[in-house]
């Protein structure tokens, strides 16, 4: 058995020692992952190295809920995962907190609406408003299954809950989503939500 998946699998019985060991080998290609992957944004907001670390933090809580991995690159795969979650959560950090004058100015929304998987600026900066007045576990699954572009398994070991749990939150997820974006263009269309009726 490969060195990083006998102390993967011994830190998810907690092993501290195995876990800091798994985490020295695996921290030179997160953190080049994270070089890779990070924007201009999240870069400015937080370096790599703080980054990394809140990823090896995070998994740390999390070890013993972690599937089982009889390969390093599905180790990678799952420590790759936390750090694409750890890079949305400092986007959407970013997203609350009012731009300087020295910030980059916002990518600009584009006159059309996409398809299938979120991917135009427009697009995703409504849907973080959306998740931002749903419910924080419908939320979650959306972001991992639709920003994130996770399958169910990966979203169940990100989240650290069952396959078929993120197929139910998921179903309700999309249920409360269209609920609330249906809402939202009424308000656009200067109409009332619906159940706000002025009782004519």
């Amino acid at each position: 058995m490969d060195e990083t998946v006998r102390d993967y699998e011994n830190a998810r019985q907690g092993d501290s020692a195995a876990y800091a060991r798994l985490t020295s080998a695996l921290r030179p290609e997160i953190l080049r992952f994270l070089r890779d992957v990070s924007g201009p944004d999240v870069c400015r907001h937080e370096g790599p190295q703080d980054l990394v670390q809140r990823v090896f933090k995070v998994l740390q809580t999390r070890m013993e809920r972690l599937p089982h991995c009889h390969e390093r690159k599905g180790v990678l795969r799952i420590f790759r995962l936390q750090a694409r979650r750890e890079i949305a959560n400092t986007l959407m950090r970013l997203e609350r907190t009012p731009r300087g004058p020295s910030a980059l100015p916002p990518e600009p929304a584009t006159p059309t609406r996409s398809r299938g998987t979120v991917t135009r600026a427009d697009d995703k900066r409504k849907l973080e408003e959306v998740l931002a007045a749903m419910k924080p576990e419908y939320a979650a699954v959306l972001r991992c299954c639709v920003l994130e572009e996770m399958t169910r398994a990966q979203a169940a070991a990100a989240l650290g809950i069952s396959e078929e749990n993120v197929k139910k939150r998921l179903a309700r997820a999309r249920g409360e989503l269209r609920a609330l974006t249906k809402n939202w263009r009424r308000e656009e269309n200067g109409d009332a939500p619906e159940g706000t009726g002025t009782g004519e």
